[in-house]
């Protein structure tokens, strides 16, 4: 769920700005690729955690 909502905020973000000169996007992406590892560790980890603890990985991943 984490990721799809990073995507999406990327995407909007990504394309708001379609008459904006190049550097605006590049800071803009720099930003988002900086700041959306720290955000996301935590499910990461939760993910990660739930399916080594769990006896049938196919439900864990889903």
């Amino acid at each position: 769920m984490g990721y799809a909502v990073a995507g999406a905020l990327f995407a909007f973000l990504w394309t708001g700005g379609a008459d904006e000169p190049a550097w605006v996007h590049a800071s803009r992406s720099a930003f988002l690729l900086l700041s959306l590892p720290p955000i996301l560790l935590p499910t990461n980890r939760r993910l990660a955690a739930a399916f080594l603890e769990t006896t049938k990985p196919a439900r864990a991943s889903a």
